[in-house]
């Protein structure tokens, strides 16, 4: 429930807003101003816990951030854009992107809404375990494929390098079940 309000203003906002209007009700069945006194502290509140939700960035968020970084930068089809979300401590996953990326041409890359995270306890640097699901939209030079509708589901983890958040490892299976998901590798 916290994170509804963490990372929804909405919520914020129109709880605020109902309590306000009650109260301006209460005010004008009673014609009491306490009730307006507390109708104003209520949205100066409401105020000051919307700019608070919205200067904070949840960790959830900052990964949501980097994901859509990612997908952007596979839609540029540019290598060294892509490669700069890997993290420098894992030279073997760059070289492995670095294999495929000749050969896979993307025309859309969506992350969806479903995205969970799991940061790993004690881990040093700062580490998380992001699982969400993506749809691409790729040709692939090799098997002659053109324009590709592939749905995705995502395991990726992240380790902090500096302010940003670089992958360290993903898998990616198709949710239609093994047979499609023998076709995308």
């Amino acid at each position: 429930m916290i994170n509804f309000f963490a990372e929804n203003f909405w919520g914020i906002g129109a709880a605020g807003i109902l309590l306000a209007l009650g109260l301006l009700l209460v005010l004008v069945q009673t014609g009491k101003w306490i009730w307006f006194i507390a109708a104003a502290i209520t949205a100066i509140l409401t105020l000051a816990l919307l700019v608070v939700e919205i200067r904070t960035v949840t960790l959830r968020e900052e990964i949501a951030a980097t994901l859509t970084e990612i997908a952007l930068d596979l839609e540029s089809n540019n290598a060294q854009k892509i490669l700069r979300h890997i993290s420098p401590n894992r030279p073997d996953l760059e070289k492995h992107v670095q294999k495929i990326l000749p050969r896979i041409v993307f025309q859309r890359a969506t992350v969806k809404s479903n995205l969970t995270i799991e940061p790993v306890p004690g881990a040093t640097p700062p580490q998380i375990t992001a699982r969400f699901n993506a749809v691409l939209i790729a040709s692939d030079r090799r098997a002659g494929l053109e324009n590709q509708f592939a749905p995705f589901l995502f395991e990726v983890d992240f380790e902090r390098v500096g302010d940003d958040w670089k992958a360290t490892r993903y898998e990616h299976h198709d949710p239609r079940g093994e047979a499609f998901d023998a076709i995308s590798r």
